[in-house]
């Protein structure tokens, strides 16, 4: 008699249990992923705010104690925004000074420059000793 080879018995295959991934780590790692995206699309457009440069044009006396400062600011930055500028007056020996301060009347695109002026009370009504003015925005 002929002998039949010996058939290999199936093996079960060890089923590992499928780990289910809960809706809250789905979350966390989607807000991850936003985190991100935001974080490269800010360094990507610089942050996008608007920047200013300013300069004093001119000064005009108007009484004993007030000049008159004219001045020009263009927006650098990469968006429109409202520039809020500062001056301060002085005379060569510091000895008359005075600031204003205020927030101009209209948006600057970028690239954009305008022109404006601003009253300045001197101290010890020296304003025709002020020699100098500074102006800064923001």
């Amino acid at each position: 008699m002929e002998e039949t080879p010996a058939q290999p018995t199936p093996t079960k295959l060890a089923k590992e249990p499928v780990k289910k991934v809960s809706n809250l780590t789905t979350a966390i790692v989607l807000l991850v992923i936003i985190a991100i995206i935001v974080g490269v699309v800010i360094l990507l457009t610089g942050g996008a705010k608007a920047k200013y440069q300013a300069s004093s044009t001119g000064i005009a006396v108007i009484d004993p104690a007030t000049v008159s400062v004219s001045f020009q600011v263009k927006n650098i930055g990469k968006a429109s925004g409202t520039p809020n500028c500062t001056i301060n007056v002085q005379d060569a020996s510091y000895s008359h000074t005075g600031f204003n301060s205020g927030k101009l009347s209209s948006s600057l695109a970028p690239g954009q420059t305008t022109s404006s002026a601003m009253s300045i009370t001197v101290t010890g009504q020296g304003a025709n000793d002020i020699t100098s003015a500074k102006v800064s925005c923001n």
